[in-house]
């Protein structure tokens, strides 16, 4: 083999020989070129230098990145609040709606009777009542029967027996009664009888108009102590209008805070996700 053979050349060019030998030949005609093997050995060291200068400033600027700002979740409890508010809203705008209406149509209270009387004063009712069934019992027989004995048993009822001129009545009767009798006896009929007959008649119809003033008295105390009866005013007019609106108001606030309440807990699973993402890379690096 020549010395002075070329640095490069083709494998095919080259016979084939045992290794060593031509990995010998190889160093050394990389040996007698020494330009070569230094600028080969700056360009390695140079690529080392670069290598061991750079990446700790890459680490650095991977470690003193900012991590993505992480926005902080929503207080969904008092959204959850402002809904059951909302809620109890409804309730009671549902309750008073329906109250309304049945006051609009409800009928009007009926008048009540209220016994306001003392036994006392039930008392004197149930007396006056009877004197005046009584009172007006005789005055009927009196009317049905004109007669001086019907006159004076009317006469003689307590309730018109105390009336001022009862007892002038009583004696007027009795005294024309008497003076009747004695012409009847006589067997005589004349102007002087008949005149009698018709004075005992003025009287008798004196008796009964003094009784029926007495029964009217006594009615009209009866009336005054009857018992109160109260009329409860009628109610007002109900408009259930402003009951509606306060309950559409009452919905639209609980859709309002049902729609708030699915945002925040929609923006605090994002919020979750970003937390549960950012612990993995903190564990990877």
């Amino acid at each position: 083999m020549q010395p002075d053979a070329p640095l490069y050349t083709s494998e095919r060019a080259v016979p084939h020989e045992p290794d060593a030998r031509w990995l010998a030949r190889r160093a050394r005609n990389v040996a007698r070129r020494p330009v070569l093997l230094l600028l080969l050995a700056g360009a390695g060291f140079l690529v080392a230098l670069v290598s061991i200068v750079a990446a700790p400033r890459g680490l650095d600027g991977i470690q003193r990145s900012p991590a993505p700002a992480i926005p902080a979740r929503q207080d969904t409890a008092s959204l959850a609040a402002q809904r059951e508010l909302a809620q109890s809203r409804i309730a009671g705008a549902e309750m008073a709606l329906a109250d309304a209406r049945e006051r609009a149509v409800a009928e009007p209270p009926s008048p009540v009777v209220i016994d306001t009387f003392s036994p006392v004063s039930r008392e004197r009712r149930e007396s006056l009542a009877a004197s005046a069934r009584t009172l007006a019992a005789a005055l009927r027989r009196a009317s049905d029967a004109p007669l001086p004995a019907s006159y004076r048993a009317l006469a003689e009822l307590p309730s018109v027996a105390s009336e001022p001129g009862a007892t002038t009545l009583l004696d007027s009767l009795a005294a024309l009664e008497r003076a009747r009798a004695e012409y009847e006896t006589l067997g005589l009929v004349d102007t002087v009888f008949i005149s009698l007959t018709v004075r005992l008649t003025q009287v008798g119809d004196s008796i009964r108009n003094l009784a029926q003033r007495r029964l009217a008295s006594i009615r009209r105390d009866v009336a005054r102590l009857q018992p109160e009866v109260f009329v409860p005013e009628p109610a007002p007019e109900v408009d259930t209008i402003p009951f509606g609106v306060a309950l559409d108001s009452a919905r639209a606030a609980l859709a309002g805070a049902e729609r708030a309440l699915a945002r925040a807990r929609m923006h605090n699973d994002s919020v979750m996700r970003l937390e549960a993402r950012a612990a993995e890379q903190a564990v990877r690096s």
